[in-house]
């Protein structure tokens, strides 16, 4: 060509309408599709494949037959239509929309380059995030990001981009116009007044047939929480089923909550001596190495060590539900029954990108087996018995009178 040509890294903007057709719509849809500009305005006419007409001999009809087909560079055929634009807005508002698109545009870089500085300093695997962090930008050099066309549609992108070059679903990055709370805040402790309301809420039990305990525990309460509650708890619910010959422990509707009572929680399934180590977390906020431990003491009758213990789990089952069950299946102490659980993070911060109104949810502390020394995956726990989480709960029932014959039989 001759003369300079504009280059690959200023902004393109390609303004459409109803009636752009033909070679008008191929050039918006190459732009598009190969990434090096932003399409705004009205979806296309749809006459972009090159036809021709023919007469059919010996009679005044003619057809119209498409004679030109386009393949892109991920090798999928042009299927007809008009292009669909990134801002889909009247054709007469478009150039309008130009300019705030274009204003968007040039802070997109240092955004993006401001989450992977983000992932360097606060995710939990150092080596993942710099290899994010990296992959975030070469899209960028790509032109990845020209079909941003706002805040929200920025933070899907990116969170696409950061959980598909890392493998973890738990990255995020939202648009909120507030400064939002962090999910760790220390709670209240409830007063005397509010103890019996709290225990309802989260703790349900019931005694089935054969000797069977079943408590369904909705969430994870923080350990001070715990310790407020707990001597009205063992008198409520804990004396009712501590005396089973199995239980299940129904955490299908748990998403989690606070990890610190997982330690008092998983102690009454061990004998008090000698201590368990249930698992080790790396805390990369502080540098740290934590061997969690069980208690060497709790209120009240544990339910020991021997008997059968069966925990229900869901899709939504999650966060510091997954940290109690996975401890106690890794040190095979209960049974598993239901589906994959979420995969939920054992503490996320919360960070502002740069002086934006986007946050990013990031993972900062990772969890290491008691067992194996390595890490915990970030797919979730995979049960023992696979079964839907309607179901989960005659299945672990069947498990138990099976094994209740069994043991008659034995003797």
């Amino acid at each position: 060509m001759k003369g300079h040509t504009y280059g690959s890294r200023r902004g393109v903007y390609v303004l459409t309408s109803y009636n752009t057709a033909s070679v008008g719509e191929e050039l918006a849809y190459l732009i598009q599709s190969l990434h090096r500009g932003t399409v705004i305005g009205e979806i296309t006419s749809g006459n972009l494949m090159h036809s021709k007409t023919y007469e059919i001999e010996g009679t005044d009809i003619a057809i119209t037959v498409p004679v030109i087909n386009f393949l892109d560079n991920n090798g999928e055929y042009w299927l007809g239509g008009g292009v669909v634009p990134d801002a889909i807005v009247f054709a007469e508002e478009a150039v309008e929309h130009v300019h705030e698109i274009a204003d968007l545009h040039r802070g997109l870089k240092s955004l993006i380059a401001a989450t992977g500085d983000l992932l360097d300093k606060h995710y939990a695997i150092h080596e993942v995030a710099l290899n994010v962090s990296k992959a975030l930008m070469n899209k960028w050099d790509d032109g990845m990001y020209w079909s941003v066309i706002d805040l929200d549609s920025l933070a899907s992108l990116l969170t696409a981009d950061l959980q598909e070059t890392s493998g973890d679903h738990r990255l995020h990055v939202f648009h909120c116009d507030i400064e939002p709370e962090s999910l760790h805040d220390v709670p209240d402790i409830p007063t005397a007044e509010e103890v019996g309301q709290v225990i309802n809420s989260v703790f349900k039990i019931e005694l089935l047939h054969d000797n069977v305990g079943y408590l369904r525990m909705d969430m994870m309460p923080d350990v001070e929480v715990v310790k407020a509650i707990w001597p009205q708890m063992v008198k409520q619910v804990w004396r009712k089923i501590v005396n089973t010959g199995a239980l299940i422990i129904d955490m299908r509707y748990n998403t989690g909550g606070y990890s610190s009572a997982v330690p008092l929680l998983c102690t009454y399934f061990f004998d008090d001596k000698p201590l368990q180590h249930l698992y080790t977390v790396f805390d990369r906020t502080k540098s740290t190495m934590t061997e969690v431990m069980t208690w060497p003491k709790v209120r009240g009758q544990r339910y020991g060590s021997s008997k059968g213990v069966y925990i229900l789990t869901s899709h939504l089952t999650g966060s510091a539900a997954e940290v109690f069950i996975r401890s106690l299946k890794d040190l095979n102490k209960v049974t598993v029954v239901g589906e994959p659980t979420i995969g939920g993070s054992l503490s996320n911060g919360i960070y502002q990108i740069g002086e934006s109104v986007l946050y990013v949810s990031i993972p900062n502390q990772v969890v290491f087996s008691a067992i194996t020394g390595k890490m915990w995956s970030v797919s979730g726990v995979e049960p023992h018995v696979v079964a839907q989480a309607n179901g989960a709960l005659s299945v672990a029932q069947r498990l138990i009178a099976a094994r209740q014959l069994k043991n008659k039989q034995g003797k």
